[in-house]
């Protein structure tokens, strides 16, 4: 595999920005004593910036194992190959 090809595989773009402002949730009052409650906007909040991260990180590990895959590939079908040969 040539350089430029091993380059180009393993840049990550990213194609929608998220935002970097965080915002501290909002507390509203509960009906229990001493137990702060969020807003249910920053609740949604939280839940988006979670599932963000979780997509990220799913497709970093995705990527991963493609390139762990297309780099055991040959190897394996040359094993399979040689085997085969030797059972002739």
């Amino acid at each position: 595999m040539s350089n430029s090809t091993r380059n180009s595989q393993s840049k990550v773009t990213i194609t929608k920005e998220h935002p970097k402002a965080h915002k501290s949730p909002v507390i509203i009052t509960s009906h229990l004593e001493d137990i702060p409650v969020i807003s249910s906007a920053s609740y949604i909040q939280d839940a988006r910036n979670r599932w963000y991260i979780h997509s990220y990180e799913v497709k970093v590990l995705w990527d991963q194992h493609v390139n762990i895959y297309n780099k055991v590939k040959p190897v394996v079908i040359n094993a399979v190959d040689k085997i085969k040969s030797l059972s002739k």
